[in-house]
């Protein structure tokens, strides 16, 4: 196929021309968020990802520079502090994200949110689990201890007291009222270690209580603290912040997101 000079002459110059293009393309595409600041840069980055911000829609004639351009997209999502405060919510237009600055604050996000949960609806979380976070305060410990041995002791006749600590009821120098306190002191202090585990003393050794009946139980809580811990070691940040796959997504910037819709 023979091709004239004005037909070559054109194709240099398409070739040229789409050079240029896709060279100028691939400058913004780099730019995106360029010299902003951590949240505007992880809007334009998952807007270009979704597709609601397009690096390479920009017009020299429509806009006085790439920063008006990337300024317009931004100033139209939707943003609003995250639940516990320490990320954004982002509103894109086609999806939405939890962001963060860093994988620290998403930690502390996803720790406050199990937190909230398991004081609100402990009955979210699987049972045979939470039962390993149960406590119980130091002073209802101390009083359930007390209470326990008093309870023993205060039944036993001033000779089954004798018995128990080997005196003879006829010493004169035997004081049973004082030999009664000792051995309540003592298995009080026994049992308030014990108590460490709750689930041990009450379900296991005393069988007082079914594991279920013992989470019902007044003076039991649940140590929230350790237990969002665990669960956040164990599942995953991504697990309680992302709702829509389950993922995280790195940014360029060192920030971190989660999609939510």
């Amino acid at each position: 196929m023979k091709v004239t000079k004005k037909e070559l002459k054109d194709m240099i110059k398409s070739i040229i021309e789409e050079s240029k293009t896709t060279s100028k393309r691939r400058l913004i595409k780099e730019a995106v968020g360029e010299g902003r600041d951590w949240i505007e840069s992880a809007i334009l980055e998952l807007g270009t990802e979704s597709g609601d911000y397009d690096p390479n829609g920009f017009d020299e004639e429509e806009y006085d520079s790439i920063e008006a351009y990337e300024q317009e997209f931004i100033d139209g999502v939707r943003v609003s502090d995250s639940a516990f405060g320490y990320g954004k919510d982002i509103d894109l237009g086609s999806e939405e994200y939890m962001i963060f600055e860093n994988s620290d604050d998403a930690y502390e996000e996803a720790l406050a949110r199990v937190k909230e949960d398991l004081d609100n609806e402990p009955e979210l979380f699987t049972q045979d689990w939470l039962k390993d976070f149960i406590t119980i305060s130091d002073t209802d410990r101390r009083i359930i201890s007390q209470e326990e041995a008093d309870a023993r002791y205060d039944e036993m006749s001033d000779d089954e007291i004798a018995d128990e600590v080997g005196a003879d009821i006829d010493d004169e120098d035997f004081d049973v009222d004082d030999a009664r306190e000792e051995l309540k002191d003592k298995l009080s202090d026994e049992i308030y270690d014990e108590l460490e585990d709750p689930v041990q003393y009450f379900v296991e050794d005393q069988g007082i209580y079914s594991i279920e009946d013992l989470m019902k139980a007044s003076f039991v809580m649940i140590d929230t603290d350790e237990a969002a811990s665990d669960a956040v070691s164990t599942d995953g940040v991504a697990h309680f912040l992302n709702h829509y796959d389950g993922n995280e997504t790195d940014l360029s910037n060192g920030a971190v997101a989660y999609r939510t819709n």
